[in-house]
């Protein structure tokens, strides 16, 4: 006989879940100077959400199953502002430059029972008080270069060479969230030549690296890929190096859950070039046609960040954690660079 198999799942419907509720406010204006050469309009947010959804948090019911609640509130609130101006402005040939950006501030109002202090999940905790998601971690202090030990910060910021999760602690302002996010770019054409360019960027998002981890792992998956940095361990001959002693050398796993995989996942990227060339109608006085405009587009050329990979994380569904999106980094594919040629017909 074929012995059975029986899994089982670990999350469980809640019958009390109900639909977030928003509150919005948003005080605007928009202004026009120099017969439309420029024009700016911003505009003030507030975002409040009421009994706000979060996921695979533990059941209160069971403590063993995970389940989606409702468990608190929160405000978002900030500015946006947006700006286009026009360099030139003639029948034959334009020149014009934009700007937007958002400045956000988020806070947790209270939580609802039973988490009436704080919920953790993952990496992060939520508390009245804090962002959301605030990212909650044993904080690294480097390499001891007598020995080559991981060193840590204790709850109480001395540094020991003893790992423990006791000692993990709230890294304000650290969340997935952006402080600062927005874009820029210009437009030029001349007769039926048009070139246009687009960057968009975010600033003060955090993400942990799970990804960059599991490359640099001070020995401990030997068997594994490893990327170029992971040589620099520490060896009796090599005391300034940037990894720790090797799993196999001590006995110590040092690829232990810190801020030392957490990295700062701000960037600009170089998002869209297009270029093309549109023929009028005087081409074709024969054919039921409008125009024609042949066209390259060119995306994602480039990025600028410090961050291991691509910061751009949390769109698909392997980074998400089950929780936030861009709270952590894995193995999704990265952004596609691209070049797209074509035509567009108008009759």
């Amino acid at each position: 006989t074929i012995p059975s198999t029986i899994l089982t799942g670990n999350r469980i419907a809640n019958p009390e879940l109900k639909f977030e509720q928003a509150v919005k406010l948003d005080i605007g204006f928009e202004s026009r100077w120099f017969n439309d050469y420029l024009a700016i309009s911003g505009s003030y947010f507030n975002d409040t959400r009421t009994d706000f959804l979060y996921g695979d948090v533990t059941s209160a019911e069971t403590g063993s199953f995970l389940t989606t609640r409702n468990v608190g509130d929160w405000v978002a609130k900030g500015f946006e502002v947006e700006m286009k101006a026009f360099a030139i402005k003639k029948e034959d040939v334009s020149l014009s430059f934009y700007v937007n950006g958002a400045q956000f501030d988020r806070e947790i109002n209270s939580l609802n029972p039973p988490f009436t202090d704080e919920i953790l999940r993952g990496f992060t905790k939520n508390k009245v008080g804090l962002a959301p998601d605030t990212f909650f971690l044993v904080r690294y202090a480097g390499v001891d270069p007598t020995n080559g030990d991981a060193l840590y910060y204790d709850i109480d910021g001395n540094i020991t060479n003893v790992y423990s999760a006791a000692n993990r602690v709230e890294l304000k302002g650290k969340t997935p969230y952006a402080k600062y996010e927005g874009g820029f770019g210009t437009e030029f054409t001349y007769k039926g030549f048009d070139i246009a360019a687009d960057f968009v960027f975010k600033q003060g998002n955090y993400s942990y690296n799970l990804k960059y981890r599991d490359l640099l792992t001070d020995g401990t998956y030997i068997g594994d890929n490893q990327i170029v940095d992971a040589f620099d361990y520490w060896t009796p001959t090599n005391t300034d190096a940037s990894l720790p002693a090797p799993y196999q050398f001590t006995g110590v796993d040092t690829n232990q859950d810190s801020d030392r995989w957490l990295q700062d996942a701000s960037y600009l990227r170089f998002r869209n070039l297009n270029f093309g060339y549109t023929f009028g109608k005087k081409l074709f006085k024969n054919l039921p046609l409008e125009s024609v405009r042949v066209y390259t587009q060119i995306q994602n050329l480039h990025t600028w960040t410090k961050f291991e990979g691509d910061p751009e994380v949390g769109i698909g569904n392997a980074e998400s954690g089950t929780v936030r999106p861009g709270q952590y980094a894995g193995y999704s594919y990265p952004t596609t660079k691209s070049v797209l040629f074509g035509i567009n017909v108008k009759f």
